[in-house]
């Protein structure tokens, strides 16, 4: 049999046939006395909760149902916190297999039973250290030179690892990580046994990928001013276009008053036989002349109105600034202007160099 199965059969053997007094004492301890730290003095609520909490971990204990005894009795601590529940707590977390923890806090319970003056507590607590000591699993975490960088962290199972020092653990599965800024997150899963002494270096962590730039911003296409077509500005064909319907619309209401002015004067010459014309026979004369004055006005004002949308149109090319290289080869140019009088209305072409 090899040294190390010797030391498990010894310490299998001394679990169960020392633990059975060493818990006695320790639940017997707790229950007699159960002092609260000065630092947060607990409500008689949490002294309640704790008291059952203790009774129902004695219980689970008795019964060897560690995995909800040890929760429960550091739930009681907390509200609770004494020496004798620190001690049966240590215990239960040695029976869990969780040596390093129970070391730390039988050393904890030790302080306090130190402090308190309570020899029983402290004869526990030390005989119970010292048989953990050997046994505890002792891990050192090595960062080398080369793998060091700024903002470097490492942490064991989510808490900050102590680097460069061996440092009791708990037997059982364990995970190291390391990370820094602009670096691959570095980790390693690794068991550990009881007794075993390991170390492990952190690895050089490898620059992380550079994000892609993102897109550029396009920049905005300046939109060139619409431009007047080849002929001339847009303004003046629109102007032309108005001239002519205005003009369109003149001609055809002095087509109407003409159409007005002739019956009207039809039915004055029949009030007016032989030259001799009744009050009527007058009003619709009167009435007649007035619609031709208007029929006159209306056609020949809108053949001008025509006249001059049709010329703004087709002279839409010229600038109203600067004439046309083209307007300038034509030469002279032609210019038709309606004319409007008392004995009726008419169009003057006028020619201009």
């Amino acid at each position: 049999m090899t040294q190390s199965a010797i030391e498990n059969s010894r310490s299998t053997t001394c679990r169960a046939t020392c633990y059975a007094p060493a818990l006695a004492l320790a639940l017997a301890l707790a229950a007699v006395t159960i002092t609260p730290t000065a630092e947060a003095e607990p409500t008689d609520a949490d002294r309640t909760a704790a008291e059952a909490l203790f009774r129902e971990n004695k219980r689970l204990m008795d019964e060897g149902n560690y995995g909800e005894a040890c929760p429960r009795l550091a739930e009681s601590q907390q509200r609770d916190p004494g020496g004798g529940t620190l001690l049966t707590l240590a215990l239960c977390h040695e029976q869990q297999g969780k040596l390093a923890t129970a070391w730390a806090q039988f050393r904890e319970a030790l302080g306090m039973a130190r402090e308190a003056q309570r020899q029983e507590r402290i004869t526990m607590a030390e005989e119970h250290i010292a048989a953990l000591e050997p046994r505890l699993p002792k891990l050192t975490v090595v960062v080398p030179s080369a793998a060091t960088v700024e903002g470097l962290e490492v942490s064991l199972d989510g808490s900050s690892a102590v680097l460069g020092t061996p440092l009791p653990i708990d037997p059982g599965e364990h995970e190291l990580n390391a990370t820094a800024p602009g670096r691959k997150p570095w980790s390693e899963t690794f068991s550990i046994d009881e007794s075993e002494a390991r170390t492990l270096k952190v690895t050089v962590l490898d620059d992380a990928p550079q994000a892609p730039p993102p897109p550029p911003v396009p920049e905005p296409v300046p939109v060139p001013p619409a431009k007047e077509d080849a002929r001339g500005g847009g303004t003046q064909q629109v102007i032309g276009f108005i001239a002519g319907g205005l003009g369109l619309a003149a001609i055809g209401a002095g087509a109407v008053a003409g159409g007005i002015a002739i019956s009207k004067r039809g039915d004055s010459d029949d009030q007016c036989p032989e030259e001799r014309c009744t009050q009527l026979g007058v009003d619709l004369n009167e009435d007649a002349k007035t619609a031709a004055l208007v029929s006159n006005i209306g056609v020949f004002g809108g053949l001008g109105l025509l006249a001059v949308g049709t010329v703004l149109v087709l002279t839409a090319g010229s600038s109203d600034d600067e004439p046309s290289t083209e307007a300038a080869r034509l030469g002279p140019t032609w210019q038709l202007n309606p004319m409007v009088g008392p004995a009726g209305g008419g169009l003057l072409l006028r020619r201009s160099f």
